[in-house]
């Protein structure tokens, strides 16, 4: 006869195993240099956040406690551009994701110098706004061609106002329990940039909706304006339901 004490070992050891499932990584800038960014692991269907590591000066982190299942994983830092990826866990593994490069957040981020926009601006002249503001969620909106931040717009209303003909706000951030959304106004559309260098020309322009919940510093999206100007948008802070107000930087060209 099994005894019971025998069955609860092994039940408990099963349980044990489910959930002793980790990642590791190390997280290197593009000189290979060390990082010391974050990462994330989440769920797939809703991005809902499960796990989270600070990495240690030498770039590494570790994500332990995790039961065997699909899962996605986030991984950034700020100046650079976050990195998404989806993994699928065995009980009992250890999943070694190797290095992980993060390219920098882009040239319009601040305190990034690159190329095409940083610095010495080749394309200084088509440049209506470059600004970062800490925006209040569910009460503010962003005027992105003037680079304003307007408090006194009605944002839920069926057809969003503004306070006046001079003050026509773009976007605003909706967040509820466990999302994030920003939210096109007045005619005002979103995409993705569409290359590996942050291009937003040529991406389509398509989206009234965009979720940003479980994105760091570095995170981006493009705003075709109501004016029809091209905005770049980089998330500046860690976007959490639970935060009261988030920061962006943003540059606006003609």
């Amino acid at each position: 006869m099994i005894r019971v004490g025998a069955i609860l070992a092994f039940l408990c050891s099963s349980a044990l195993a489910k959930q002793n499932s980790q990642v590791h990584g190390r997280i290197v800038d593009p000189a290979s240099a060390a990082i010391a960014g974050s990462a994330r692991i989440m769920r797939i269907r809703d991005s809902v956040t499960l796990r989270r590591a600070t990495a240690t000066p030498d770039g590494a982190f570790p994500i332990d406690g995790l039961t065997a299942g699909k899962y996605r994983i986030a991984v950034w830092a700020g100046g650079f551009r976050p990195k998404f990826g989806d993994i699928e866990l065995p009980a009992g593994t250890d999943l070694d994701l190797g290095v992980l490069m993060l390219p920098l957040a882009g040239c319009d981020a601040t305190g990034v110098i690159c190329d095409s926009f940083g610095g010495e601006d080749p394309d200084s002249k088509s440049v209506i706004v470059r600004k970062t503001l800490e925006i209040f969620p569910n009460t503010c909106a962003v005027d992105l061609d003037k680079g304003d931040e307007i408090c006194t717009v009605i944002l839920d209303a069926p057809q969003p106002t503004s306070p006046g003909p001079d003050k026509v706000s773009d976007i605003w951030i909706r967040t509820s329990q466990h999302e994030v959304t920003v939210v096109t106004r007045n005619g005002a559309r979103f995409t993705r940039p569409n290359t590996a260098d942050s291009v937003c020309r040529g991406a389509p322009f398509d989206a009234t909706t965009i979720r940003i919940d479980g994105l760091g510093p570095g995170g981006e999206f493009c705003v075709r304006t109501t004016a029809g100007h091209l905005a770049h948008v980089f998330l500046a802070s860690e976007v959490d339901a639970t935060e009261k107000k988030f920061k962006l930087s943003f540059v606006t060209r003609r």
